[in-house]
């Protein structure tokens, strides 16, 4: 009678626990059914997130300022990290006008809209002590990337300012071609008023690293452009 007993409340026990994926979790609590065998999965059975600590988008450039009076170097960082939809950004350039070190830098936080065709990136930060707001939005269609991005900006000392842009990206299998229209100012043409054209190749190295070169020329006068090459790296 025992043995029966034991026989019959060790057959209750197996056959209560169901996994049909093998990934160690019961099939009543399993959310995720049908998990390759492979994968680690968390307490209700769904594969762990591969970007679950998040995006690391990292950029260095150098590139080459002229105008009418001025040849000088800018050489600046800006990383960006992603969290679900939770955004960081942070930007310091350095560069030397007569002799003398100036350091521009800004910092933001923002959130991801992710849709099915577009995405739009809204953003709220300090830059060279001023606060700023923004907005992007980029739209998906075949090979192409249509961009807008508009912010405003709260100066210190002087006027406030607008600046916005407008672009398309020709995406191929190795290389973009990008064509950005820039436009800034402040509401009373303080000195931070311009207009630009940025044309610009990115070369895809492998999933995790890329370079680009561009050239932006400004509108309001032919003498002053920028050259510059940037080297990327993605981490997740």
């Amino acid at each position: 009678m025992k043995q029966f007993i034991l026989f019959f409340i060790f057959t209750s026990c197996l056959f209560s626990f169901v996994d049909e994926d093998f990934d160690g979790v019961d099939d009543k609590i399993d959310r995720c059914l049908g998990t390759s065998f492979e994968d680690l999965v968390d307490e209700d059975g769904c594969p762990y997130d591969k970007n679950r600590f998040g995006l690391i988008n990292f950029e260095i450039t150098s590139s080459n300022h002229k105008d009418d009076n001025l040849d000088t170097n800018i050489y600046s960082i800006n990383i960006d990290y992603q969290y679900k939809n939770y955004l960081l950004s942070f930007f310091k350039s350095y560069y030397k006008i007569d002799y003398q070190n100036n350091i521009d830098d800004s910092i933001s936080v923002g959130y991801l809209f992710d849709f099915e065709d577009y995405m739009l990136k809204s953003y709220v930060g300090e830059e060279n002590q001023n606060l700023f707001f923004s907005l992007s939005l980029d739209y998906y269609l075949n090979n192409f990337i249509y961009s807008s991005y508009l912010s405003y900006v709260f100066e210190e000392i002087g006027d406030n300012y607008v600046n916005y842009s407008l672009g398309i990206t020709f995406i191929a299998q190795k290389y973009d071609i990008s064509i950005t229209y820039l436009n800034s100012g402040s509401e009373n043409d303080f000195v931070n008023k311009y207009q630009n054209l940025d044309t610009s190749l990115i070369y895809t190295i492998n999933k995790n690293l890329y370079t680009k070169v561009g050239y932006n020329q400004n509108l309001l006068n032919s003498k002053s452009y920028d050259i510059y090459i940037t080297l990327g790296i993605n981490f997740e």
